[in-house]
This record gives C-alpha cells, sequence and structure tokens, in this order.
C-alpha cells in the first residue's frame, strides 16, 4: 500500500515523490527480503521503479533539458559502457534474469538525480525540503542502533552476531538490516547534512543557541550510531566530517567548546571506551603489518587477500575481457576493484574521470562563490557537497558508495544542484542560495 501511494504520488508532482521516497528510503531498505513482484524484492523493485519514473518525467516535462552538456556526455558514456558490459556478459555467460543488469540500474539512479535534481530543487526552500528529507530518513536507524545500545542489541527482536578471535568476541549491531549497511549509511550521510545545517545556522546574524544544540546531540548520536558498527572507515570519515565542522565554527567560540565538552563526556562513557577498544583490537592486524610482525594479506580485515587473489584470477583473461568487463568478483570491498573487474579497463577510467570531473568542478565552483562571499548558505552547501565527494573517494578503497542508491542520492543529487548554481552579485543573493541555474 506505501509503495502504491508513492507511485500515485509520483504521476501528480515529482517534487513532492522525490522528496517523500528520500525521507522514506530507510524504511523501504528492511524489506530487501520481501518479494514483491516477479521475484523481485521490494528494495530491488525500488531500484528499478525510481530512475524510471524521474527519467520520465525528464522527458516528458523538461523535455530533455540539460544543464552541463559536458556531465551529460560523460555520465551517458558510462551508463552506455556499462550497459555494454553487461550485455556482453550475457552473451558469454548466459543470461541471469534482471541480476545481469542490476549494476546498469543502481547507476541509472545515480544518473537520474544528477540530470534531474537541478531542474526539481530550484530554490533555497527547495533545497532545504531536500536536505530535510535527507535528514529525516537517517532518524529510523538511528533510533534502532540507540535503542538497541540502552536496551540490549535483541530489543524487539533485532539481529546480532558475535564474531572475532580467540582473544575478544566483537558484538555486531544488525538491526532490521542486512549486516550494519543501514547504520553504516545512517551515520556518514548524517554527519555530512549536518555540514550544511549547523554551518547554515551558525552563519544566521543572530543564531539559534537551541537549533545548534539539537544539532550538536544528532551529531554525538551519529558518532554513537557508527560506534556500534565497529567500520574504521566510518570513523575516519565521521572525524574528517567533525574536524571540518570545528573548523566552521572557529569563530563561535561557545558553540565549539560546548561540541567538544559534550564529546568528550561522551567519549569518557563506558559504551564507546568499550567499542573503541574492539574497534583497535580489530586493527591489530594493521599494526602488525606496518610492524613487519605479520603478513600484508591480513589487513584491512583480510581484504588484502581478497584483492591480491582477485587481481591475479583477472589478469588470468584475456586481454578483450580485461578491457570490457569479466566475471571476477570482490564483492562490497572495493569500488575501483570491481568497476575494473566487471567493466574492464575501460569501465574504471570512465568512473574515475566521472567523480573526478564533478569533484574539480564543485571545487571550481566553491573558489568563484567565495570571490563574492565570505559566508552564505550556498559556501555551507558546497562544503557538505565537497566533504561528500571527498569521503566517497576515500570510501571507494574499500566500500562501494557506487553500488548503494543512496551514497548517489545524497552526494552526486546535491553535487548537480550545487554545480548548477548561477552567481549572482552580493545584493541579489543576501548571503542565500541563488534561485538561478544555468541554462
Amino acid at each position: 500500500m506505501l509503495f502504491l501511494a508513492i507511485l500515485v504520488l509520483s504521476v501528480k508532482n515529482l517534487r513532492l515523490f522525490i522528496l517523500v521516497y528520500i525521507a522514506l528510503r530507510s524504511l523501504i531498505t528492511i524489506f530487501y527480503k520481501v518479494n514483491l513482484v516477479g521475484g523481485l524484492s521490494v528494495l530491488e523493485f525500488a531500484g528499478f521503479i525510481f530512475p524510471a519514473i524521474v527519467l520520465y518525467h525528464w522527458a516528458a516535462k523538461e523535455k530533455f533539458k540539460v544543464l552541463f552538456p559536458g556531465y551529460l556526455r560523460i555520465y551517458s558514456l558510462v551508463l552506455l559502457w556499462i550497459l555494454f558490459s553487461n550485455l556482453t556478459s550475457i552473451f558469454n555467460y548466459g543470461f541471469r534474469g534482471l541480476e545481469s543488469l542490476s549494476s546498469f540500474f543502481r547507476i541509472l539512479n545515480g544518473y537520474s538525480v544528477f540530470m534531474v535534481f537541478p531542474l526539481i530543487f530550484k530554490e533555497q526552500k527547495d533545497i532545504d525540503a531536500l536536505i530535510n528529507a535527507f535528514l529525516f530518513s537517517t532518524l529510523f536507524p538511528l533510533l534502532q542502533g540507540l535503542l538497541q545500545i540502552l536496551f540490549g542489541p535483541g530489543i524487539l527482536g533485532m539481529s546480532t552476531s558475535i564474531s572475532g578471535g580467540d582473544q575478544t568476541d566483537f558484538v555486531m549491531y544488525y538491526g532490521l538490516y542486512y549486516k550494519y549497511d543501514g547504520y553504516a549509511w545512517a551515520a556518514l550521510l548524517g554527519g555530512l547534512l549536518l555540514i550544511y545545517k549547523i554551518s547554515k545556522v551558525n552563519s544566521m546574524k543572530s543564531a539559534s543557541n537551541a537549533k545548534s544544540l539539537i544539532y550538536i546531540a544528532l551529531l554525538i548520536s551519529f558518532v554513537t550510531l557508527a560506534s556500534i558498527t565497529l567500520s574504521r572507515a566510518l570513523f575516519i570519515s565521521l572525524i574528517i566530517i567533525m574536524g571540518f565542522i570545528f573548523i566552521e565554527l572557529k569563530r563561535y567560540q561557545k558553540i565549539a567548546f560546548t561540541i567538544a565538552i559534550l564529546i568528550l563526556i561522551f567519549i569518557a562513557g563506558s559504551f564507546f571506551q568499550t567499542r573503541i577498544k574492539q574497534l583497535l583490537q580489530r586493527s591489530e592486524y594493521e599494526i602488525g603489518v606496518m610492524r613487519g610482525e605479520v603478513p600484508a594479506d591480513y589487513a584491512f580485515h583480510g581484504r588484502m587477500s581478497l584483492w591480491r587473489t582477485s587481481l591475479k584470477e583477472f589478469n588470468k583473461s584475456p586481454l578483450l575481457q580485461r578491457s570490457i568487463g569479466t566475471r571476477v568478483y570482490v564483492g562490497p570491498h572495493s569500488d575501483y576493484l570491481q568497476w575494473l573487474f566487471s567493466f574492464g579497463y575501460v569501465g574504471l577510467g570512465l568512473y574515475i574521470f566521472l567523480i573526478v570531473k564533478i569533484f574539480i568542478g564543485c571545487l571550481s565552483k566553491m573558489k568563484k562563490i567565495k570571490r563574492k562571499f565570505s559566508h552564505s548558505d550556498s559556501i555551507a552547501y558546497g562544503h557538505m557537497v565537497i566533504i561528500g565527494l571527498i569521503l566517497w573517494i576515500i570510501e571507494a578503497f574499500i566500500h562501494n558508495p557506487s553500488y548503494y542508491p543512496d551514497y548517489s542520492y545524497m552526494i552526486i543529487g546535491n553535487a548537480a544542484i550545487f554545480l548548477a548554481l548561477e552567481i549572482s552579485s552580493p545584493k541579489k543573493m543576501k548571503g542565500n542560495l541563488t534561485t538561478e541555474f544555468i541554462a
């Protein structure tokens, strides 16, 4: 019923449909095992239907309006190459249902938001509504994680597992999601969103202390949520985010001091101390590798061994296959390697070129804005986008952000909106995002 209501909504108002879909995304993802139609789960169906609806509106109502032709060409080339690689794989190894085209549809989600978001979210109020929808989507996993911390990992039937070696067992909190992906995603996106929220509040002439404290509490909550995943990459990402927020708040010493005191109190707590201890114990292999005491294969929770084995298998394939794509699978353990294995040298080159092009474009846009404004909502928004892209590039070494539509919606979608900003005169802009976009 929920899905039908969202589909009906999409016909009448694309902006509202996107906002509702983004806000409810964390609820949709818990149905990853529930079949909806034709053997597709609710989550898989959503991944197919969302870009179809968005691109249909782009064709029917926007008449394929393009704000940045250069990005369109490279993104379209990436998409066409993935489709070609998928079809080649089907020809060589046989058709395995829609699974054979799943990577195409994953990237299509990012393509659709990159092309359409700037056409839909044109004004300050639209962008704020989108940010609020993303923030709302993080609250359900956040609430689950906090409940598990406060009342035990198995509350309300939520699942956990014990993993580790002879000396230490680690409690892994899964909630209602597959593994802890939902928690990691919510913590990372929540931290990014708070860059914009905190910077925006403190750029006002009369900063709201109440709002600042709420956002500070949320930031600490997201760090807490990250701690139950025991993800070292996630912790590094959040440290980068918090460091940036502190730099942004250097003019607001009282608020920065409040954040520092609250974080110190939180870190001193027994739960966080336990998780940090376990996090360091999980890193013993990396420490041993750096000391020369442990073979490098054990580093990154065994990923080094997996990467080396997969690369050996990949290199055994003929050059043509290595250029187009092979069946070597490395799993959700490296975006760059998975693009290399699945879409060949050409696919990996196109992927890196696209992400770097978007990143450089956003940096260039930020420089232009900073020439006219010392502090504004557009600068806060740009900081969120640029840090998000930096974290994407870093996470792609050991995770697969491009394979998760949620990361594309948030990082790629907002990057497109930021790239489309028209730089107006200070009098016209008045410290807000502009309402005009480059055609």
